[in-house]
């Protein structure tokens, strides 16, 4: 698939929507990692990578910690919740390194001027989430 590997400080591009479309599986998921619809946004643009996610706690099916491969954080994006209930917890949002690429100068040079919201693809995450639960 994709060969990266970025460390604390990289400055990154998450991927267009339709590339990471093609990593997930029926469940919206790549390697038991979900792609949230309050991800959705995001595509498209450039950030910077703030941790590298080695290890997680499963607070939904209580099977304790996780070990994380191929993850990472971005400049602090966290969840909304907007599609988990109206969640407040706003936890830190999962990026596996398929969904990102690292930026180049053209990245830096051209932010986009809006924010992608397709309806879409929103919707077949959230049924597929739905599946998975």
């Amino acid at each position: 698939m994709y060969t990266f590997n970025p460390h604390v400080g990289d400055w990154v591009v998450v991927r267009e929507l339709s590339e990471i479309l093609r990593t997930l599986n029926e469940f919206g998921e790549l390697d038991g990692m979900p792609f949230m619809p309050e991800m959705v946004s995001f595509a498209g643009r450039r950030f910077q990578v703030s941790a590298v996610a080695h290890k997680t706690c499963d607070t939904v099916n209580q099977t304790g910690g996780r070990r994380l491969h191929d993850a990472v954080h971005l400049s602090d994006l966290r969840c909304e919740g907007t599609s988990h209930g109206g969640c407040q917890a706003s936890c830190l949002l999962f990026w596996k390194t398929a969904w990102i690429r690292q930026a180049g100068e053209a990245d830096q040079q051209q932010e986009p001027d809006h924010l992608p919201t397709p309806q879409k693809s929103m919707a077949w995450l959230i049924s597929r989430q739905s599946m998975a639960t």
